[in-house]
Parts: structure tokens; C-alpha cells; sequence
């Protein structure tokens, strides 16, 4: 599988977002902490809270050590008690700001992307919150919210540039673009995806003469991460069945 493009915004606009998504789960928590998640299967929203509490503790760990060698990590159990549970979350939160605040974006600090950086954890931990928090407005069927363009635009450069799925793909084989209706030309706004017997190619930028899958950012970052159908987007056929076979195969959570 290769990869090739990537783009980034300003760190501290990772940051921003999540010290605005993060919190935002809590109330979710104290409203029904056992109401089931749909779209993390067999998950409730505590279970949910509780690992996205573990991603704060531990990335904050791994940025407080820094370095590009993995070491071992304490084990970070989400507590049971609730009120506990929301005390031990909110805590991992402060941790990880007080990390991003006494550290350089550019500081060396290991991560299982390949890339050494806190930069790399502040832009995961940014795209893990929001569609954490959208997971959490589905399993309440109330509205996510709206994504601005080039933040929506970047989650499907990240998750198109995530080194993951080692296992062959084996699904139908073709070529398709996704076009990101709400950008401009002249920013990231269409990724390349082939389907080949050689394995995947994920390029980000334009490739013209390809069957297309268009919407906007929000809405195609979502289908990748399979929060929503791709009935969602503008598609032929050829390319929404291709859309449909990657994200299944991709499947990045």
C-alpha cells in the first residue's frame, strides 16, 4: 500500500479542537452513561468516554517522555464510579494540554504513525475527539454540527495517510475520486483512490478522468470513517460500490 501527498494545518488549530470536542462528551455521560453506541458496536457511552479518556492519558505520556523509541507505558483503566470516571477524564485532558503547552509541535515524541512528532499527536488526537463526539450525537440522534472545510478537508487527508491495515485487499479492483465539493481548487479538495491486484494507492490530490464520489469535506471524512453511508455522497455506481469496498476494508475505526 502506498501513500503519497499530505498537508497540515497550524498546530494550534489541532489544539483548539480538541479543548472544544473533548468536553463536549461529558454531558453525553451524565445523561445515560449506559446508552448503546451504534456506530462502535458493543460500545456504550461510557465505554466510549473511557477510551478516548486512555488516548488522552497515554499520548500525553508519550509526549512528556518524547524521544522516537517506544517504550512500555502504565496501564490507564478508565475507573467505574462515574463521578470518578468524568474527574479522571477531565484530569487527562489537562495533562495533555499542559504536555502541548511545555513541548514544540516539532519535539521528537513516538508514535505508531511513523511519525515521531508531537505535531502527529496533537493532529490525531484533534480528528479522534471529533469523530468521537460525533459518535456520541448519534447514539442521542441529535445533530453533530458542521465541520469547517479545510479542517473537514485535512481529517480525510489524515485518514487517508494512517498506516494501517496490514492484511491484502481483496475486494472489487478500480480507480475513483473523491471531490470535496466545499474547496477550492487551489487547496486540498480531491483524493485519489486505486483498487488494484497489487494492493491500495492513496494519493492525495486530483486525478482526472475517474468516476467520482463528491460531496463535501465533512460529509466524505465521515464516510471514511464509516459514520456515515456513502449514499451521503454524489456518486455513479461504479464509484459509490468502490467507495463502499475501501471504506469496509479500510475500516479505521
Amino acid at each position: 500500500m502506498s501513500v503519497h501527498g499530505e498537508g497540515w494545518l497550524d498546530a494550534g488549530r489541532y489544539v483548539e479542537v480538541i479543548a472544544s470536542e473533548g468536553p463536549k462528551l461529558l454531558p453525553f455521560l451524565r445523561r445515560e452513561p449506559g446508552r448503546h453506541v451504534p456506530t462502535c458496536p458493543g460500545w456504550s457511552v461510557q465505554d466510549l468516554i473511557g477510551h478516548l479518556g486512555i488516548s488522552y492519558w497515554r499520548a500525553s505520556e508519550r509526549i512528556r517522555i518524547g524521544g522516537t523509541e517506544q517504550v512500555d507505558l502504565p496501564e490507564y483503566n478508565p475507573p467505574a464510579r462515574l463521578t470518578d470516571l468524568e474527574e479522571w477524564y477531565e484530569a487527562g485532558l489537562v495533562r495533555l494540554f499542559e504536555q502541548f503547552a511545555n513541548k514544540d509541535p516539532e519535539a521528537a515524541a513516538w508514535s505508531w504513525g511513523g511519525d515521531h512528532r508531537v505535531a502527529w499527536w496533537q493532529r490525531r488526537l484533534c480528528f479522534k475527539s471529533m469523530i468521537h463526539r460525533v459518535d456520541a450525537s448519534l447514539a442521542f440522534g441529535e445533530p453533530h454540527g458542521i465541520w469547517d472545510g479545510a479542517l473537514a478537508a485535512d481529517c480525510v487527508t489524515e485518514a487517508l495517510t494512517l498506516p494501517i491495515r496490514s492484511e491484502p485487499y481483496r475486494g472489487p479492483r478500480g480507480s475513483f475520486l473523491l471531490v470535496a465539493q466545499d474547496r477550492p481548487e487551489w487547496e486540498t479538495s480531491a483524493w485519489t483512490i486505486r483498487l488494484t491486484k497489487d494492493g491500495v494507492e492513496r494519493i492525495v490530490e486530483r486525478t482526472e478522468g475517474l468516476d467520482e464520489a463528491i460531496g463535501s469535506a465533512a460529509e466524505i471524512a465521515l464516510v471514511l470513517w464509516r459514520r456515515r453511508r456513502s449514499t451521503t455522497l454524489k456518486a455513479t455506481f461504479k464509484a459509490r460500490s468502490l467507495v463502499d469496498a475501501f471504506a469496509k476494508w479500510h475500516d479505521i475505526g
